[in-house]
């Protein structure tokens, strides 16, 4: 009986252990797409702003200038 009441324990400890492992796995999991999403909408915004600023400046260009710098 003593020897089952210690493999019932240490089973019990090693199923712990591996649903500890496995949640820390997890929990690293979310916090990297949580990063990458943040990173993808971070640059996303910095692109549109960039791309506004660029067809502002574009629009102060002669319209000669700017047939030249379409072109290439």
């Amino acid at each position: 009986m003593k020897s089952f009441l210690l493999k019932a324990v240490q089973n019990g400890c090693v199923s712990h252990l591996r649903q500890e492992h496995a949640r820390g796995k997890y929990a690293d999991l979310l916090v990297a797409e949580e990063s990458a999403v943040t990173h993808e909408t971070e640059e996303y915004i910095l692109y549109s702003e960039l791309f506004i600023r660029l067809e502002e400046a574009m629009a102060c260009l002669s319209p000669v200038f700017r047939l030249q710098i379409g072109n290439k």
